[in-house]
């Protein structure tokens, strides 16, 4: 798959010593499109299509940290949970010259799996601002029509944050 970047909400609930529970949302939106299939060998050359993905990913779990969030230190912490990752996709087919649209169809894909990720907290301002830098994996999948579909992937964040 490409790369894409999209905003993620996450909040965490510090509940017994180093142990928090966090829940999050991201959600993106893009679209790509092609003109003139005869550039990609297919019988009509007069069409234009374009397809959009909407991204929505539901997460959350327990986390744990080592470390203290204090201005200038630096804290490490591991976190793992289960995410809903549903995705879709809208394709529009339209004649060039007319805009006359030929074909509509949306496809949707969602599957429950697992996340997990581990980072860095620095903290930047007293006891409350902070920036992180996480690296994580999503795993969920979807079938359809026989075919088993990955909706997840390797997830790098970069944040920031506040305690309170």
């Amino acid at each position: 798959g490409k790369t894409k970047y999209f905003p993620e909400a996450k909040i965490a609930l510090r509940f017994y010593g180093n142990l928090y529970f966090w829940g999050s949302v991201g959600y993106f939106s893009t679209s790509y499109g092609w003109e003139g299939w005869s550039n990609k060998g297919v019988i009509e050359a007069d069409l234009d299509g374009k397809r959009v993905l909407n991204k929505l990913i539901l997460s959350g779990g327990l986390g744990y940290y080592v470390g203290f969030l204090k201005k200038n230190d630096i804290s490490i912490k591991i976190e793992a949970g289960v995410c809903r990752i549903t995705n879709t996709i809208e394709t529009t087919i339209k004649k060039i010259q007319s805009q006359d649209i030929v074909s509509v169809a949306e496809l949707k894909e969602a599957g429950t799996g697992l996340r997990g990720s581990v980072g860095l907290t620095y903290g930047l301002y007293k006891n409350s601002v902070f920036a992180e830098l996480m690296a994580g994996y999503m795993f969920a999948s979807d079938k359809i029509d026989d075919n088993k579909i990955k909706l997840g992937g390797f997830q790098v964040t970069l944040g920031l944050g506040l305690a309170f």
